[in-house]
C-alpha cells in the first residue's frame, strides 16, 4: 500500500472501500498488539471525489500536516478547461493562525522600515 506518515499520523491510499475497510482492521489489530489504539474520530474513510470518480460518499475531506484535501476546482492550461480534482490548500484552521500572526506582526505599522529590511525579519530561513 502507498502511504504517507508524519509523526503519528498515517495516510493510506486504497482502490477499493473493501479494501481500505480491511486495512483499517489490519492496522488496528496491529496497533493493539503493541498496546495502542486507533483514534475513533481521526480515523476515517475518505473518497477522493474528482472528475473521475463520480461515487456519492459522506466522508470527501481530510485534513493533513495542516493541508485540507477536498474537491477543488483546478484549470487546464493546455485545454483550457476547468476540472474539479483532489487537491490541498492550507487548513482553515491553519489559515486562521498565520492570519493572526501576521497581524500580531503589525507590519502596517513600520512606515520607516524597507521592505528588504522586513522581508528579511519575516521570511523563514538563515539569516545573515
Amino acid at each position: 500500500m502507498q502511504f504517507e506518515r508524519f509523526a503519528d499520523d498515517v495516510v493510506v491510499h486504497c482502490v477499493t472501500e473493501r479494501q481500505a475497510r480491511q486495512l483499517r482492521e489490519a492496522i488496528g489489530r496491529r496497533l493493539a498488539d503493541v498496546g495502542l489504539l486507533l483514534h475513533p474520530d481521526k480515523t476515517r474513510i475518505v473518497y477522493c471525489k474528482d472528475d473521475k470518480r463520480h461515487l456519492k460518499y459522506d466522508q470527501v475531506t481530510f485534513t493533513f500536516c495542516g493541508y485540507q484535501f477536498r474537491p477543488r476546482k483546478a484549470f487546464d492550461k493546455r485545454r483550457s478547461r476547468s476540472f474539479t480534482g483532489f487537491l490541498p490548500a492550507v487548513a482553515p484552521g491553519k489559515l486562521t493562525d498565520i492570519s493572526r500572526k501576521i497581524a500580531s506582526m503589525r507590519l502596517h505599522r513600520r512606515t520607516n522600515t524597507t521592505l528588504d529590511a522586513i522581508a528579511k525579519e519575516v521570511n523563514p530561513g538563515p539569516r545573515s
